[in-house]
């Protein structure tokens, strides 16, 4: 298993992973390879980001596409999905041998509206404020204000506050673990001003502070972002640095690599950062966190100097693979 992340924001959702499949050679040598997304879109409404066994994590992925939720908005595709891969796990063979899979699902429900509740609200001001991320004016999207004002005018505090034009954006997390012949599904919900990390080592979200992910999302914005692509790429930027300079180094995650996608998903679908996103390091050196591109209408990644077509984890499932592949 490698590293997949998942933020739940005021008005969207992040997805997050590297490219790296590291296949375990029947000679007992160890390949890595830099070129596969880990991530994959259902619909408009709903996207993911797996690891884990990627053979097995493919084919799960491939019985969803042929099920009536792949259309389904997020509220109904989180309703049914730990009974449709309980229905389907069984059909996979060697599950027995299979390590731990992990999902992370991000989706929209236009019938609901966004939430987010006051309390958390003030106290993410409080440890912004502590730790320095921010001044008191943070970003916080006018809806929210508005109905902090309705709030205030009929007198009431605290509870939840509701965007009326803002639908609903949600994540949540789903592992498959395989023991003593026996398969188990756990799921972790989140609500606003929530996340998850699954990865290598049995890295967890309680492995990366609070305050990350508090800055990520009220941070105020800077003169230089004035459009949505300017904050997705200063967003795929703070992610991407997460993953390399923190995680990375700390916990030696050598299955851990090549480029880091971020997925941005909102009510209008998902959309990426494409092209160079780097930042100098300590030396004044240009360092290439992502480096995404096109080429002959296929999403592709740059190795080296090779622009190298990605290949996509809904096309690996074979039922004759023999090598472990994770992912």
């Amino acid at each position: 298993m490698t590293l997949i992340f998942g933020a739940n924001l005021q008005d969207c959702v992040y997805l997050a992973c590297d490219t790296r499949l590291t296949t375990e050679l029947p000679s007992g040598l160890v390949k890595c390879e830099d070129d596969f997304l880990k991530a994959h879109t259902f619909s408009q409404n709903m996207h993911c980001v797996a690891a884990g066994d990627a053979n097995f994590a493919s084919f799960l992925l491939n019985k969803i596409e042929s099920s009536p939720l792949k259309n389904a908005t997020y509220d109904i595709f989180e309703r049914g999905i730990e009974s449709l891969l309980k229905e389907e796990i069984g059909f996979y063979q060697g599950i027995q041998k299979c390590p731990t899979v992990a999902f992370i699902f991000a989706g929209v429900d236009p019938s609901k509206r966004k939430k987010i509740e006051m309390e958390k609200l003030m106290e993410y001001t409080r440890i912004m404020q502590e730790a320095g991320l921010g001044p008191v004016s943070q970003r916080i999207r006018k809806d929210f204000v508005q109905s902090i004002a309705k709030k205030a005018i009929r007198g009431e505090k605290g509870g939840g506050l509701e965007a009326e034009n803002i639908p609903l954006t949600g994540l949540f997390g789903l592992k498959i673990i395989t023991s003593e012949g026996e398969v188990k599904i756990t799921k972790e919900e989140t609500v606003w001003g929530e996340y998850l990390l699954y990865g290598e080592k049995g890295l967890h979200k309680d492995n990366v502070p609070q305050e990350y992910f508090i800055d990520l999302d009220l941070r105020s914005l800077s003169t230089d972002v004035k459009t949505i692509e300017d904050l997705i790429r200063r967003d795929t930027l703070t992610i991407a640095s997460l993953f390399e300079e923190d995680l990375i180094p700390l916990y030696d995650l050598r299955k851990v690599g090549g480029v880091f996608f971020v997925m941005h998903v909102t009510e209008k679908g998902n959309a990426y950062a494409a092209g160079d996103i780097a930042k100098k390091d300590s030396d004044g050196k240009i360092k290439y966190i992502s480096r995404i591109t096109h080429k002959d209408g296929k999403m592709c990644t740059v190795i080296g100097d090779e622009i190298v077509p990605m290949r996509h984890i809904i096309n690996f499932y074979s039922d004759k693979k023999e090598s472990m592949a994770l992912i």
